[in-house]
């Protein structure tokens, strides 16, 4: 699976590598752990399937991504289940194992890039999120977040504590709202100058959507429709605020959808395209 970034992505990928580097001594404290040596088991033996060499014309090539049914790939790729060909017989509803290869007919026309942007674990709740301290991140930044607060029912809270515990209770990687935030605003590395910056720091603009808890909030719905709606075949085709649409490569994973659906809400399709891929 190839990962490329273009455009703002490096961006992205630049907030998120030092939020990551910011909990490295975290993890290597609890990396050491001794361990007794597994039992040797013997696998059994498994009849092997015929495998399928040639490929048609029309016919395309794919590797199942952990969290594939033959549902979802079936509806990324535009077909019926009966028409997707495999080694073996698969429940249409079943996960399948990663890396299985599959024979599908190849309908559709102009789609997104298929570059991998993120990995799935960038963006949902991972081990890779466990001991990173979002606070203490944003104060060493020392932009707007490590200085703005809020209202809230249990008094006057900092800013990245509500971005903290949204994360946590929705399961998003908290190390993507920070890029995502930086993109749209610099809040995270400095102070905007833009009064709507200011007011809606991951960039959708509405009169009642000011403030950081109702900003998190619906970057985190953007992300999850993404990331969730992709792994259940629901959604397939991006919508910008143009009206124009563009259907997605049936190669990519929920992550990077989530990332494009997210910039899709805000932005027309050739200021996505510039954002996104732009070089």
């Amino acid at each position: 699976m190839k990962i490329k970034f273009t455009g703002k992505a490096f961006l992205f990928i630049s907030i998120f590598c030092l939020a990551a580097a910011s909990c490295t001594s975290t993890q290597d404290e609890t990396a050491e752990v001794d361990q007794e040596p597994a039992p040797t088991i013997t696998a059994p033996t498994v009849t092997p399937q015929p495998t399928l060499t040639s490929i048609p014309d029309g016919i395309v090539e794919y590797f199942t991504q952990s969290g594939d049914t033959l549902d979802a790939i079936a509806a990324h790729f535009g077909v019926e289940v009966a028409e997707i060909e495999s080694e073996g017989i698969l429940d249409p509803v079943l996960l399948i194992d990663e890396g299985t290869r599959l024979l599908v007919r190849d309908v559709l026309e102009e789609t997104t890039p298929s570059d991998i942007l993120f990995p799935d674990p960038a963006v949902v709740f991972s081990p890779a999120a466990v001991g990173f301290d979002l606070g203490a991140f944003a104060d060493a930044q020392g932009g707007f977040l490590s200085t703005y607060t809020e209202m809230m029912t249990r008094g006057t809270t900092p800013a990245s504590e509500i971005v903290a515990q949204l994360a946590l209770e929705h399961s998003i990687n908290p190390r993507i709202l920070l890029a995502l935030m930086e993109v749209e605003s610099g809040w995270v590395s400095g102070k905007p100058v833009d009064r709507d910056k200011l007011s809606y720091s991951f960039g959708y603009i509405r009169g009642n959507w000011g403030g950081i808890y109702r900003q998190t909030g619906w970057a985190i719905r953007q992300l999850s429709e993404g990331y969730y709606g992709w792994r259940a075949g629901l959604l397939v085709e991006l919508t910008f605020i143009d009206g124009s649409t563009l259907r997605m490569a049936p190669s990519l994973n929920a992550g990077t959808v989530a990332i494009l659906n997210f910039f899709a809400q805000m932005h027309t399709r050739e200021e996505w395209e510039a954002l996104v891929y732009g070089e």
